[in-house]
């Protein structure tokens, strides 16, 4: 992603890699990738927390599907978000995801199925990815059912065909 606070909050991460460990979940590792205003700022607050070993910055990649697909949960603590691409890139890799709830959130998520949706605050987004580390079975569930219903780009397709039946007809 794009590193900059302001919107994408990735500066959330250290915060919530701290809260995790402070609860004694400690087997965990959060991968950031990509690039941005604010990389240097969010590995010094890593270092500043004490969480440099538990957060990586892996920098930009080419393809960062490899990266999403190893993980047992993708994490979007974005502030807004219009239909982010990367959610359904997560699906598709069958990748869980845990995302914060902006307005077009519930299009992609179906909460407790293929991911959880919470709310803003650091604290509602360390409760869930808490419940979810000490909840196997949750992610069992959820990579079950996205398995099961398999995440495709269908839904793009077809309002594109439909956008492209309007115009011939105009």
């Amino acid at each position: 992603g794009r590193i900059e606070n302001s919107t994408k909050r990735f500066d959330l991460i250290p915060h919530l890699c701290k809260l995790l460990k402070e609860a004694s979940i400690n087997n965990f590792r959060w991968r950031i990738l990509g690039d941005g205003p604010d990389l240097l700022s969010n590995q010094q607050l890593a270092l500043q927390l004490g969480v440099e070993d538990v957060v990586e910055f892996v920098g930009e990649m080419k393809n960062p599907y490899p990266f999403i697909k190893c993980s047992d949960v993708f994490v979007l603590t974005s502030a807004y978000e219009g239909y982010p691409m990367v959610i359904g890139e997560a699906l598709i890799v069958q990748t869980p995801v845990i995302t914060t709830d902006f307005a077009a959130a519930g299009e992609q998520i179906c909460n407790g199925h293929n991911g959880l949706i919470t709310g803003f605050n650091i604290q509602d987004i360390f409760q869930v990815i808490s419940s979810v580390m000490k909840n196997t079975e949750l992610l069992h569930n959820m990579k079950n059912y996205i398995e099961e219903n398999h995440y495709t780009n269908k839904k793009a397709q077809e309002q594109l065909v439909l956008e492209f039946d309007v115009h011939d007809r105009i």
